[in-house]
C-alpha cells in the first residue's frame, strides 16, 4: 500500500521553520511520522556599523558616507523601510526585496547640524530579518560659522609734522 502526502502554499522563508506529521494506519497499527523542516532565514547585514562625520558647519551638508546593506541569508529579504534620525539624511538604491547572496545596495548619508555640539542619530533599515530594525550609528559635530573678521592695511598711517587746527593730506 502507499501513501502520498502533498503539500502546497507554504512560505518557508518568513517563519523559517515548517512542523507537520504524516498519520498511517494499515489495520490496527499507525504510524507517525513527525518532519520538521527549516530554512535559514534572510540575514541583513550593513557595513559599516558607525559613520563619523567629524566637525561641519550649522545649516551646511557634509561630504556623503555609505553603507552596504547586503543578505547573507537564505531566505529573501524583505524591506520595509529605511530612514534617518537625527541631522542626518538618507538616499539609497535598494530594491523592496533583496534575495540572499545578490549585489548589496548602497545607502548613501549626509549631515547637516542644526546646532553646534555634538550630534548623534541612526540609519535604520526595517525588514523581515532578525532583529529588526537593524542600524548604523551616526555622529558629528556641528560648528559655528567663525564671526567675519575685519582687518585695516596699512597698520598705522604717519602724517609728518601739522600745525595745530591744521588739516594734513588724506591718506
Amino acid at each position: 500500500e502507499t501513501s502520498t502526502l502533498t503539500v502546497s502554499g507554504l512560505d518557508l522563508s518568513q517563519s523559517g521553520v515548517l512542523d507537520f506529521q504524516v498519520v498511517g494506519t494499515s489495520g490496527t497499527l499507525s504510524h507517525t511520522l513527525a518532519l520538521r523542516i527549516a530554512i535559514e532565514p534572510p540575514l541583513p547585514q550593513l557595513a559599516p556599523a558607525t559613520l563619523s562625520f567629524g566637525d561641519e558647519t550649522v545649516g551646511q551638508t557634509s561630504a556623503t558616507q555609505k553603507v552596504t546593506l547586503s543578505n547573507s541569508g537564505e531566505g529573501t529579504l524583505h524591506i520595509s523601510k529605511i530612514a534617518t534620525e537625527g541631522d542626518f539624511a538618507e538616499t539609497n538604491d535598494c530594491p523592496a526585496t533583496l534575495a540572499n547572496a545578490a549585489p548589496g545596495c548602497t545607502i548613501t548619508v549626509s549631515f547637516r547640524p542644526t546646532a553646534a555640539g555634538a550630534r548623534s542619530g541612526a540609519l535604520q533599515v526595517s525588514d523581515d530579518g532578525p532583529f529588526s530594525p537593524q542600524s548604523v550609528v551616526l555622529s558629528g559635530t556641528g560648528q559655528t560659522s567663525p564671526a567675519p573678521a575685519a582687518t585695516l592695511a596699512p597698520a598705522q598711517l604717519d602724517f609728518g609734522q601739522q600745525a595745530v587746527g591744521a588739516s594734513g593730506s588724506a591718506q
